[in-house]
């Protein structure tokens, strides 16, 4: 099946293991900061959790939807334990736990249905 073989070679589940975590917020300029505080908090972790890699961040193929600005940071592992690992160190810092309070939402979906 073609689209069996390009997720193959993609390295898309069901050959691997996603994690969406998307940031949305009203305010274009205060989403993108929270985004790229995400993504500051995130390369340390990358380079102790080597078997995860992230792909992003980037707009959602939906960036506005209902008047806010949404983006994806996607986590791709082999298997599912890299990537649970990886979202229970984020959870424990604390740069990710004053991003939580903020303005902009985040949430995780793991193993997505879909990724708009």
């Amino acid at each position: 099946d073609h689209e069996m073989n390009m997720r193959q070679r993609l390295h898309f589940p069901p050959f691997a293991r996603l994690a969406v975590v998307e940031v949305e917020g009203e305010l274009e300029t205060e989403t993108e900061q929270a985004v790229r505080q995400l993504e500051h908090l995130f390369t340390p972790l990358l380079d102790e959790h080597t078997e995860v890699e992230l792909l992003g961040p980037a707009k959602a193929a939906l960036y506005r939807l209902q008047n806010r600005y949404r983006w994806h940071l996607i986590l791709r592992a082999d298997t599912h334990q890299p990537l649970q690992d990886f979202l229970n160190a984020l959870r424990e810092q604390e740069g990710y736990q004053r991003l939580l309070s903020g303005k902009a939402k985040i949430a995780v979906d793991v193993d997505p249905l879909n990724m708009l």
